[in-house]
């Protein structure tokens, strides 16, 4: 017999149906106490604490990335395009010659931290890059969070709901809005939940903006992409514009809102902050 033909043990099955009895108990018991006047406040309050907190990350975010722009156009008024391409260039293979030796200093302080915190950090890089790919559609970029306008019909995909910064902010939304309402469900939960809610909450107060700064990196990789500027091939237009533009306008409108959508990207780290201020 093979170990996949291998009957679970009887102990093991009964002790996993016991878990998950009492994690369905402890989420029951958090909803049955609720009335509907106390299930619409809970929805409300999550969705409005959800939209202000997306609006306040995004606008920091962008703010940053606006005094970086601003700062570069300005260099560029008063040396003058030309130099400014050669500042430019110089201050890349500055930071190309530099980067051995940040590479090493970046190393050698994740030697010198505890082993929890490496593990922290290993978590959270691995994590971002797991969002990352999920929404940007794996290594070629296809499907992901954009393309699932599909599930509508080939005339809907590519279309200005799903194919711009918008779809980071209603993406964010719904994920601020889930984790504010499972969070406000396990506070409602009896004193003696099972310890796995507790464990779920720290997960969510240290890795959710993570979560988030990967699912707008793996959007703004996705709309570069499907930009078309790097290849020759054709490229479909964005759907639903409100007049006729010319194909290069649609190719200008998906790379500036995959820009737009990485320059959103920051995130705070939340790590050791409480649930009410970083969710």
């Amino acid at each position: 017999m093979t170990t996949a033909s291998m009957p679970v043990p009887l102990g093991r099955l009964t002790a996993n149906q016991t878990v998950a009895s009492r994690l369905a108990r402890d989420l029951r018991s958090a909803c049955d106490g609720l009335s509907c006047a106390e299930w619409g406040q809970l929805i409300a309050s999550s969705i409005c604490r959800a939209t202000r907190r997306t609006v306040q990350a995004r606008w920091r975010a962008l703010r940053s990335a606006g005094a970086w722009g601003a700062s570069g156009m300005g260099h560029v008024a008063r040396v003058g395009p030309r130099q400014a391409a050669s500042d430019a260039w110089t201050s890349t293979k500055e930071a190309v010659t530099v980067l051995p030796v940040r590479a090493r200093r970046a190393f050698w302080r994740f030697r010198a931290m505890t082993r929890g915190k490496q593990v922290d950090e290993l978590v959270q890089m691995l994590l971002t890059w797991l969002v990352f790919s999920a929404a940007a559609g794996g290594a070629d970029l296809e499907g992901g969070l954009p393309d699932m306008d599909l599930m509508a019909g080939i005339g809907n995909h590519r279309s200005v709901f799903t194919h711009s910064v918008l779809l980071g902010i209603e993406t964010e939304v719904a994920m601020r809005f889930g984790l504010h309402a499972l969070d406000d469900l396990i506070q409602r939960m009896p004193a003696d939940r099972h310890p796995v809610w507790d464990r779920v909450h720290t997960a969510m107060s240290r890795y959710s903006e993570r979560a988030i700064t990967g699912v707008w990196l793996g959007i703004g990789a996705h709309l570069i992409k499907d930009a078309g500027l790097l290849h020759l091939g054709a490229t479909k237009p964005v759907v639903g514009m409100p007049f006729p533009m010319p194909m290069e306008a649609h190719q200008v409108f998906l790379a500036s809102n995959g820009v737009a959508a990485a320059a959103m990207a920051g995130s705070e780290n939340a790590s050791g902050s409480s649930r009410r201020r970083t969710v």
